[in-house]
């Protein structure tokens, strides 16, 4: 018998035995109800979709543009080019499916699977084939996608380093919280954010919604073995960065393609890692993922916490938050007012001057965006300024001073306030963080 014979077989083998749609209807309940899924909602509502399309006779709309518009919200314009926010999903929904048959659903008589390269599941008899071993940790959110191997020594330790720093912060996330916590700097956690930061922290930790943790990346071009990644370039849509990536083209000989965002940077990652370690040490229970992969959607009804450089594209790009201090991209990078006060700069721009750097780093507080919940934004200008905007917003010193200046200023009728820092750093690392300004939205 012949390869493709032995395959046919197989699949008739199985439509012959496909579980009628009730049972699969229940275990698909089963399934969502499992830790794997019981706290991904995007993994939710991604697999009910494939599953009720297909039990209702419409798998062709199963296309990956298709699902990138009506299921991930990316809109007529959506391009699965430059957005892989379907087959990232996919990948992960494969995993945590195996971890499902592998651990709570073991003995479950169903298997959905869902074929490689495709959005169309089957559903089988159990057991057709040995379920491949879990390849994610059991936790209530989904976890980071593991960057596939790439050559070259500077690959390789980025990857190291990251695996290194999220290591951690999923054992934080696994454990009841340490008493007391130590932070990266050495300053241990031993005050209660709700009270010394009654107007930030207080709502944001109430426990009524989810915390969402996540934390920003940035977009990368990859081609013929390369990985690249211009700073001025923010989005694979945005009109002159295709122009800058079709000189890198020419002037590199290779065709460059969007590539997944699986890298950060350092301070990105030291940041979420002492913004986790505050969330864990007061007691609150969270999730953390990859912003790319996140959407309006998914973050309805849940309190976000952003750990971000300005120039990385978020989920937040596509939120209509008001703002006093935007980005500027060209020289270097800058904060700038929208408007301009007395004593406030044109522009907040970095500096070096004896060893000693000086940057800007952004903390913004929306407290009525149209996703329902509330959004805490860290970011700055360079990475290691990013990791100085956390240390400012979970200091007690920082936290009572800054709740002391926006006394009767922030009210229930304001939409947010933006706060900025300056952070003094030596050897891309931040060591003093100090309030500059800050405006009520």
């Amino acid at each position: 018998m012949t390869e493709h014979a032995a395959d046919d077989g197989e699949r008739i083998q199985a439509e012959i035995s496909r579980p009628n749609p009730e049972e699969i209807s229940a275990h698909l309940g089963r399934i969502l109800e499992s830790p794997p899924f019981v706290n991904a909602h995007q993994l939710r509502q991604f697999l009910t979709h494939l599953v009720t399309s297909v039990l209702e006779g419409r798998e062709d709309n199963l296309k990956e543009y298709s699902l990138g518009r009506d299921v991930f919200r990316r809109g007529e314009s959506y391009d699965p080019r430059t957005d892989a926010i379907v087959r990232v999903q996919a990948s992960i929904l494969r995993k945590r499916l195996a971890t499902y048959y592998a651990k709570s659903g073991e003995g479950e008589p169903i298997r959905i699977d869902l074929p490689k390269g495709g959005y169309v599941p089957r559903f089988l008899p159990a057991p057709l084939s040995e379920p491949e071993p879990p390849s994610v940790e059991d936790l209530p959110a989904p976890p980071l996608e593991r960057p596939p191997a790439r050559r070259g020594w500077l690959k390789a330790g980025g990857g190291f380093v990251a695996g290194v720093a999220m290591a951690g912060v999923t054992q934080l996330i696994r454990k009841s919280p340490p008493k007391p916590a130590t932070t990266l700097d050495g300053e241990p956690f031993s005050f209660a954010a709700r009270r010394a930061s009654p107007l930030i922290w207080g709502p944001l930790l109430e426990g009524e919604r989810p915390i969402q943790l996540a934390f920003g990346c940035p977009q990368f071009f990859r081609g013929g073995g390369l990985y690249l990644r211009d700073i001025d370039i923010n989005s694979a849509e945005d009109p002159a960065a295709r122009e800058r990536i079709q000189k890198h083209t020419h002037a590199l000989g290779q065709y460059l393609t969007p590539a997944p965002n699986t890298y950060t940077g350092v301070g990105e990652i030291l940041g979420i890692y002492r913004m986790t370690q505050f969330v864990t040490f007061q007691g609150a229970s969270s999730a953390l993922e990859n912003v790319q992969v996140l959407s309006p959607d998914s973050i309805r009804d849940r309190n976000l916490i952003l750990v971000s450089s300005f120039r990385f594209q978020t989920v937040l790009d596509l939120l209509s938050l008001p703002r006093a201090f935007v980005p500027r991209y060209q020289g270097g990078g800058a904060f700038v007012p929208v408007e301009r006060q007395d004593g406030e700069a044109d522009a907040y721009l970095p500096a070096t001057s004896g060893g000693v750097s000086r940057s800007y780093g952004l903390v913004s507080y929306w407290t009525k965006p149209e996703t329902g919940g509330r959004v805490l934004l860290i970011s700055g200008i360079e990475s290691w300024a990013t990791q100085g905007a956390v240390m400012y917003i979970t200091s007690e010193a920082s936290l009572r001073d800054l709740e002391g200046r926006l006394a009767g200023k922030l009210r229930d009728d304001s939409k947010g306030v933006q706060v900025l820092v300056e952070i003094q750093g030596r050897e891309d690392r931040a060591v003093n963080v100090h309030y500059v300004t800050h405006r009520v939205l």
